[in-house]
């Protein structure tokens, strides 16, 4: 049976940074999440920098949307081709 794709938005205002120690942990947790089909969308009101940061943090590199919602990033080349 083909996995129907899922986009799960997450507010990470509260998320603190990944310890050393967790990293092993997540990285199967975000495996187990692709494997399932499910994108993790991050949604903050910090700026796309802050955001930036903890996506690299988490080994996350999906969309996200910052500012409180005033701006969506499409990392480049994700859907395979530009976005306009």
């Amino acid at each position: 049976m083909k996995k129907i794709p899922v986009v799960i938005f997450v507010d990470i205002d509260g998320v603190p940074a990944p310890q050393a120690d967790s990293r092993g942990r997540l990285a199967g947790l975000l495996e187990a999440l692709a494997h399932e089909r499910i994108t993790l969308v991050f949604c903050s009101r910090r700026t796309r920098a802050q955001v930036e940061s903890t996506r690299q943090a988490f080994g996350v590199f999906h969309p996200f949307v910052c500012e409180s919602g005033g701006a969506a990033f499409v990392p480049e080349r994700y859907y395979g081709a530009e976005v306009e």
